[in-house]
């Protein structure tokens, strides 16, 4: 039991030193090369998405919106991506895509700071300092469940991600960015609750809304916020589906949530 406890945190702090180096890499190479389009501080509408090798110039997430916009609209519109599935060996022609790419990108690493990344890495010590309180439900005591889980944590580049985004958002305040609406694709993942936890503490009265761009799998329990989710911040009152079918399903758990039917971007070549 030691000798596997000592093997998976060994596995963790590879995988830790691994992810930090990409982040790292990616910073510096992003700080060296210059922004195309400078950044807007007034009244912007920010669409969080992602982008990885071959998907730069193609909005993979959402299809055809970006034309169907007004103009008075489309100008104040950043796209503010996370990278994903990349990893040293196509960096820097990534970086490069996106510099030359003709999509409005904000990118985080023009305003986030080496602090910012250390600080997001420091997680990992201070999840192990957490002291839980007794969680108990219908006399059922589920403490050592949470406890056991943390003991296991592993190293995820998109819980870093995460903090990276609420540090973004704190940036944008700082700099006093004024952002009047944001559209996050949402799969109620780690960097999705950082968001709206950033939303909620930097940007309350901006408008926003989560759109679930694919069809939700009743497997995937996380796709269904609880009220306490909604009650710490951390998931959205508004939430899109691709299909009016998805309303109440989406709601099973928390029928404070507000659904809404709309359209399927990721789907409109079905109409070709």
């Amino acid at each position: 039991l030691f000798l596997k406890s000592r093997l998976r945190f060994l596995l963790t702090l590879i995988q830790i030193i691994k992810i930090l180096s990409f982040k790292l890499s990616l910073h510096i190479l992003f700080k060296v090369t210059k922004r195309r389009r400078p950044i807007e501080i007034d009244s912007l509408i920010i669409i969080d998405t992602f982008v990885f090798p071959g998907y730069v110039n193609y909005d993979r997430y959402y299809t055809g919106l970006i034309q169907k916009v007004p103009e008075k609209y489309s100008n104040k519109i950043y796209f503010v991506p996370t990278i994903v599935l990349a990893g040293f060996k196509e960096m820097y022609s990534l970086v490069k895509e996106i510099r030359n790419s003709s999509r409005p990108f904000l990118l985080k690493e023009d305003l986030l700071t080496i602090n910012d990344i250390f600080s997001s890495f420091f997680h990992y010590i201070r999840i192990k300092r957490l002291k839980l309180p007794t969680m108990e439900e219908g006399q059922v005591d589920f403490s050592h469940i949470f406890r056991e889980e943390i003991s296991q944590t592993k190293a995820s580049s998109l819980i870093i991600d995460g903090f990276l985004t609420y540090a973004f958002f704190r940036r944008c305040k700082n700099i006093e960015v004024k952002i009047d609406s944001v559209v996050d694709w949402w799969e109620n993942q780690p960097i999705d609750k950082a968001l709206h936890k950033a939303l909620a503490d930097f940007y309350p009265k901006a408008l926003s809304i989560s759109y679930l761009g694919y069809a939700p799998r009743s497997s995937e329990l996380h796709l269904f916020p609880s009220i306490k989710e909604l009650e710490n911040k951390v998931v959205p009152k508004n939430i899109g589906v691709i299909g009016s079918g998805f309303v109440e399903e989406i709601k099973k758990f928390n029928q404070e949530l507000k659904v809404l039917s709309s359209p399927a971007f990721r789907f409109n070549y079905l109409w070709n």
